[in-house]
């Protein structure tokens, strides 16, 4: 299967040059070997159903941005699979616009963001000129309490990280509660998941040890988040 997938790519990578593409794997079963070739008609037939999902991320930019597409004057196209023409020409045609940008390796302007990303972030590295770079969340984060006597209410569900929140950020939320408890932490909604995942909720704790407590001596509990890392801390409180 190794073997097939490094040809299926090879041969996408030649579609996008010229057409019709061989296809060859040698011993691709009982010492059988695999030989034929595709057109980039064929190809752009099979993947149909994908051309019209490759825009959602251009559009969701705009909704959350509240920009139309007149207000856009530029789209730089990275990462090796926007070389597909028929991928070119969907964002042609939706853009309205006749050429889009290609001034950036597409191979390598991913790495080269993010290690100056990363020297933005750095104390130990000294830059000449910091890089204008504005990171956000790609999904809203939501935390659940549930427990023993728990009442169900808007602060037992309650957005922690929203979508497209400018990064890196701290939020805490607090409450106080004399009992053990659960928390989880979800993706806010299923509709924004990208395909294949298929639970909402990434992690959840077990609080315990509190009913031990003195009833006159709360506990509370702060969600927070960063850049990195989503935690749970639970702290004394009177």
């Amino acid at each position: 299967m190794a073997k097939l997938k490094k040809q299926v790519k090879r041969t996408k990578e030649i579609l996008s040059a010229c057409t019709p593409a061989p296809i060859s794997v040698e011993s691709l079963y009982n010492d059988t070997d695999f030989r034929s070739s595709i057109t980039r008609e064929k190809f752009e037939e099979l993947c149909a159903y994908l051309w019209e999902q490759a825009l959602s991320p251009i559009k969701d930019v705009l909704t959350h941005s509240g920009m139309k597409i007149g207000d856009v004057y530029a789209v730089e196209l990275i990462r090796g699979a926007t070389r597909v023409p028929k991928l070119q020409a969907k964002l042609q045609e939706f853009l309205g616009w006749s050429e889009l940008d290609k001034h950036l390796d597409a191979d390598e302007a991913i790495v080269l963001g993010a290690s100056r990303h990363a020297a933005n972030l750095s104390d130990g590295i000294k830059l000449n000129r910091k890089l204008g770079m504005i990171d956000s969340s790609t999904y809203g984060f939501v935390f659940e309490i549930d427990g023993p006597d728990f009442v169900k209410d808007e602060s037992t569900d309650q957005v922690l990280v929203p979508r497209m929140k400018k990064m890196p950020i701290k939020l805490f939320r607090s409450i106080k509660y004399t009992k053990d408890f659960d928390v989880s932490l979800s993706y806010d909604k299923a509709s924004e998941l990208p395909p294949g995942v298929l639970l909402q909720m990434f992690a959840e704790y077990a609080i315990s040890g509190l009913t031990e407590t003195s009833e006159k001596d709360g506990l509370g509990f702060a969600v927070g988040s960063n850049i990195f890392l989503l935690m749970v801390v639970v702290c004394s409180c009177s």
